[in-house]
């Protein structure tokens, strides 16, 4: 009796505890690849290359962010133009921001506003 008495507790607490549980939606990243996407190729289709043979900032808008103000070094994306001056648009990986004083990509710590 005592068994299962025991064993009809444990199952309603399994049960109860069954029910409360609701269940959670995917996690949501913080920028879609599609946003991503859409940005940079609306920079893409308003950038023309400076000069041929180098790499140039282009803001795709990740140069701004809550409380912050625009940074005019730094942004994700960035363009390779070739000695035809044809741009081939990227953007920097996870973490890392284009810096236009040094043509590269650095950690994004590394790019605080310092007047050019």
């Amino acid at each position: 009796m005592t068994r299962a008495l025991t064993l009809c507790t444990l199952l309603c607490a399994l049960v109860l505890t069954g029910c409360e549980r609701r269940p959670s939606g995917p996690p949501t990243p913080q920028t879609s690849q599609t946003a991503q996407a859409a940005g940079l190729a609306r920079a893409a289709a308003e950038f023309k290359c400076p000069a041929p043979s180098g790499r140039y900032l282009v803001d795709d808008g990740t140069n701004r962010g809550p409380n912050q103000p625009v940074r005019t070094n730094c942004t994700r994306a960035y363009a390779v133009c070739d000695a035809q001056s044809h741009a081939t648009l990227d953007h920097c990986p996870s973490g890392q921001v284009f810096d236009k004083r040094f043509s590269t990509c650095v950690v994004k710590d590394a790019c605080d506003e310092i007047p050019s």
